[in-house]
């Protein structure tokens, strides 16, 4: 029950008005959305292009453009939840080239130069990622507010540290019945030198979480 509330009638009767309203009983669920909110089939991140380059040096990207949109649903009566994301291939996956010949890392941040060469974990490649989720922005859908929830902080992936950064969080209060949209999180690889010119890929996945 929500609330109550009385009123008077003309001969003096008090009447009692209760409303009472059904627990949401839907889904929590995240997807990748175009514009006019349809699911995107083959959702995708495209880097700056770079040439052969002589010294380590950064490309960067957004997760999450106005086609490609990150949209949270949360439809359950439970307010609490977490939005992250990993790579697909776990803390030893790597960016593979077509036909996988060449490789670089995503989160060596060891060194004095993290990112430029290659640290101490086991593989033998240098790079790493950053994920940068406090730039982003959030809107909520209309009628509804993003009262009581946070964006992340910003983390490069680091190797048994940090395998999965946490792009947005709910806390007990926010909206339920409601869905947001997260654009414009910036991505930033740092690519190290002389690395083989190619198209390299990396999967990553989005993971939403009830708490």
């Amino acid at each position: 029950m929500v609330g109550t509330s009385t009123s008077t009638n003309t001969n003096g009767g008090v009447y009692r008005h209760a409303a009472w309203r059904v627990p949401p009983n839907g889904a929590l669920t995240v997807d990748i959305v175009n514009a006019g909110g349809t699911s995107v089939v083959s959702p995708s991140v495209s880097f700056a292009s770079l040439g052969l380059v002589f010294s380590c040096t950064e490309s960067t990207a957004n997760l999450g453009i106005a086609a490609q949109k990150i949209r949270v649903s949360n439809m359950t009566a439970n307010a609490s939840w977490v939005l992250s994301v990993a790579p697909t291939a776990g803390p030893t996956g790597l960016w593979d080239n077509t036909g996988a010949t060449a490789h670089y890392d995503f989160n060596d941040t060891t060194g004095t130069q993290p990112g430029c060469a290659d640290g101490i974990d086991a593989d033998a490649f240098a790079g790493k990622l950053r994920v940068e989720p406090s730039a982003s922005s959030l809107a909520p859908q209309t009628g509804c507010s993003s009262s009581n929830l946070s964006l992340g902080s910003n983390q490069d992936y680091t190797q048994g540290v940090v395998d999965s950064i946490s792009l947005l969080t709910a806390a007990v209060g926010s909206n339920t019945e409601c869905y947001w949209d997260v654009t414009g999180i910036p991505l930033r690889q740092t690519i190290p030198a002389e690395q083989m010119p190619s198209s390299y890929s990396l999967g990553l996945t989005i993971t939403l979480m009830a708490q």
